[in-house]
């Protein structure tokens, strides 16, 4: 059954996330730049229940650090699906990338997949 939370914390999260997007940096154009990408889902993982049963269900679909860790690894997956390894060294912003233009949109996206849990979450 997917994780049951309320409308006013998806809400939460979708803003949060999508300002926080907005700061995620890509490395090479396929790989996540830890630093950002913990500074970017930061305070969106801090709108989620703390305890109860859905705080137990998603560390169980996830662990206890349950949106950072599927935001990174459907993250992670989608640069390598969609992106082209670039050789020089400088970070850019994700929303620079084709596909990751809207992160309004994107945020939304992981946070309905998130919330589709456990139907669809394969970690990598």
């Amino acid at each position: 059954m997917p994780l049951a939370l309320h409308k006013v914390c998806t809400a939460k999260l979708v803003e949060t996330l999508t300002n926080g997007l907005q700061n995620l940096r890509v490395k090479n154009g396929i790989f996540l730049d830890d630093l950002s990408t913990a500074v970017a889902v930061f305070f969106a993982e801090r709108a989620l229940p703390a305890t109860g049963r859905i705080r137990e269900q998603m560390i169980e679909y996830v662990d206890h650090y349950p949106l950072m860790n599927f935001v990174k690894d459907q993250l992670s997956v989608k640069l390598q699906e969609t992106q082209e390894y670039i050789s020089e060294p400088d970070s850019i912003e994700l929303a620079k990338l084709n596909g990751f233009e809207d992160s309004k949109l994107l945020a939304k996206y992981l946070v309905d997949e998130f919330c589709s849990l456990p139907v669809r979450h394969q970690s990598i």
